[in-house]
């Protein structure tokens, strides 16, 4: 039931009244976009554990229970990046699902429209329930714009068991 489902852009730390307000919207879906300006907005360090905990107890504690799609951004260099994403390791142990999402081949979507290719891989799946091919693979998302960047559309295919090129 995608009904309840809000967007909040603070620009100050919320309180402890403003993060009650949310919780008690019921929205069934929460998007944090993304975590290390969530982070900084509550004066959190994301590089170190400390922080993250703080993060972690102000902004996903309080949703316990419901859908919690939290963006997070990985090092722009391939050859630094890790596992997780940038900063503390206590990101990756902190969530329940970690899904990765890599460009296949170097064609990227653009206004002038064309399409556009994603890999989709699981990292961690603490219940074991996604299912998923070699190296973790579990689909492929292809984004098809209309020229001019109008609309967007996507279709995402299940390829648990193909193997597909760039990572």
């Amino acid at each position: 039931d995608l009904t309840r489902v809000g967007l909040v852009n603070p620009a100050d730390p919320p309180t402890r009244e403003d993060m009650q307000r949310l919780v008690d919207r019921g929205d069934t879906l929460i998007i944090i976009d993304a975590l290390d300006p969530a982070g900084h907005l509550i004066g959190a360090d994301t590089n170190t554990s400390e922080g993250i905990q703080k993060v972690v107890r102000t902004f996903i504690d309080p949703f316990a229970g419901r859908c919690l799609l939290i963006i997070d951004h990985v090092a722009k260099d391939k050859e630094s990046r890790g596992r997780f994403s940038i900063g503390s390791q206590r990101k990756l142990a902190a969530v329940d699902v970690h899904i990765g999402l890599s460009l296949i081949g170097s064609k990227p979507l653009t206004r002038e429209g064309g399409e556009a290719r994603t890999q989709i891989t699981i990292h961690k799946d603490r219940f074991g329930g996604i299912r998923r091919g070699p190296g973790n693979r579990c689909g492929v998302i292809t984004w098809t714009a209309a020229p001019g960047g109008e609309r967007i559309t996507h279709t995402v295919t299940d390829t648990h068991d193909e193997p597909h090129g760039d990572d």
